[in-house]
C-alpha cells in the first residue's frame, strides 16, 4: 500500500475535519489597521463648542474668536471620521481657547464702555 506523504493513514478519524462548521471558530478577527485612530468609543459624546465659538466671534473682538472656532471645525472635522483622540484633543483646544477668549473679550468690553462713558462725560463738560 502507498499512502500519500501529507495524507493520514486511513484507521485515524479526524476530529476536526476541514469541511465540519464550528459554532466558535478557534481563530481571532483580523485586525484592521486604523493608523493611530482609537475605534470603538462613541464620539457623538464630545462636545465641539461650535456655538460658543460663534458666540466669541463677536465677544472676542473678531480675530481672538477665529482661535476657538478653527478647533471647534477641527473637532466635527475629527467626529466625522471616527478619530476619537483627535476629537477629544481638538475639544479640549477649543475648550481652553473658548475660556481664554471669552475672560479677555468680556474684560477688553468692560474697559471699552468705561472709556467710552468717560470720553462722553469729557465732551459734555466741554460743551
Amino acid at each position: 500500500m502507498s499512502y500519500d506523504k501529507f495524507a493520514p493513514p486511513p484507521y485515524v478519524v479526524q476530529a476536526n475535519p476541514p469541511y465540519a462548521v464550528q459554532a466558535n471558530p478557534p481563530y481571532a478577527v483580523p485586525v484592521v489597521a486604523n493608523y493611530g485612530m482609537q475605534t470603538g468609543f462613541n464620539t457623538v459624546l464630545i462636545k465641539d463648542y461650535l456655538a460658543w465659538s460663534l458666540i466669541n466671534l463677536f465677544c472676542g473682538w473678531g480675530i481672538g474668536g477665529f482661535i476657538p472656532l478653527i478647533f471647534s471645525i477641527l473637532c466635527r472635522n475629527y467626529k466625522s471620521v471616527n478619530d476619537y483622540s483627535g476629537a477629544q484633543s481638538m475639544s479640549t483646544i477649543a475648550l481652553v481657547f473658548n475660556i481664554i477668549v471669552t475672560v479677555a473679550g468680556t474684560i477688553g468690553w468692560i474697559i471699552f464702555i468705561i472709556i467710552m462713558a468717560i470720553y462722553i462725560v469729557a465732551i459734555n463738560s466741554l460743551r
